[in-house]
């Protein structure tokens, strides 16, 4: 705990470096020597995904999203009794999910007899096959319990102005940044967690930045 406190403390300093002077005047050979030394940290980290994909300036995880996907649910039809989850990855939204499933399955049955026709389940927005999922999505029956991991700007328009129901999730960033951590060592992206949270600081890592993702 305390290598990570002064892992944030350190890194904290160097998030201003991008800040200093115009097009790098200004900049000292240190500032200019830890940006370049960030820069090749991120391009390393980039390259050791199997697939990324650069979508509205935002790396994604390419073996995961289409960019095809994320064109046509801009075409989402949202419905007033839609339930949208929307968290940074490893913020906790699994648990939350768990919750609206058990509250919308004690709704449904309350329905009369004979118009209960499922349980309720939770729809992944954008992890899917790009053909036909738009159309899937439309046909899922209300009400529709819809996850992402998106941030707020490749959201579907008709989100961004919600008749919907819209929970985001959070999580303390210290808890929440060791997690996505290790979730990047079991996925086999190996990295330092120093190296791994100076990208973390400056908004470099898949999904972009976790301080302005909502």
């Amino acid at each position: 705990m305390k290598g990570l406190k002064q892992s944030f403390k350190k890194l904290g300093r160097s998030k201003s470096i991008a800040s200093v002077g115009s097009g790098g005047q200004g900049w000292d050979g240190q500032e200019k020597e830890a940006l370049i030394d960030r820069s090749i940290k991120r391009v390393a980290y980039l390259e050791s995904f199997p697939k990324v994909i650069d979508y509205m300036g935002y790396e994604l995880p390419g073996d995961v999203i289409n960019p095809k996907v994320l064109d046509n649910i801009q075409d989402l039809d949202v419905r007033e009794s839609d339930i949208f989850i929307v968290s940074y990855p490893q913020s906790g939204a699994s648990a939350v999910e768990e919750l609206v499933l058990k509250l919308v399955d004690k709704m449904l049955e309350k329905q009369p007899q004979g118009r209960r026709q499922r349980s309720a389940s939770v729809s992944r927005l954008e992890a899917a096959h790009p053909y036909g999922h738009l159309r899937w999505l439309n046909a899922l029956k209300s009400p529709r319990i819809l996850a992402s991991n998106l941030p707020l700007a490749l959201m579907p328009d008709s989100v961004k102005t919600p008749v919907c129901k819209i929970i985001y999730v959070l999580r303390n960033p210290k808890d929440q940044s060791v997690s996505y951590y290790y979730q990047h060592r079991v996925k086999g992206i190996l990295s330092s967690f120093d190296d791994f949270i100076s990208l973390y600081m400056c908004g470099h890592l898949l999904y972009g930045d976790y301080f302005s993702h909502s």
